[in-house]
């Protein structure tokens, strides 16, 4: 995954709203992937609870 990837997801299939609540959760093997939605997010001013 790549933030261009990230990007067209959180851009094009996610609707964000200020209700909304995010929480990231992850195995071991999907560490990097996980980082770069919580990275998007928080470039969209989001913050992410993230529980690996």
């Amino acid at each position: 995954m790549s933030s261009r990837g990230v990007d067209a997801l959180l851009d094009d299939f996610v609707v964000i709203t200020g209700e909304d609540t995010f929480v990231i959760t992850y195995t071991p093997d999907s560490r990097e992937p996980a980082a770069w939605v919580a990275l998007g997010l928080k470039h969209r001013g989001v913050t992410a609870a993230i529980v690996p």
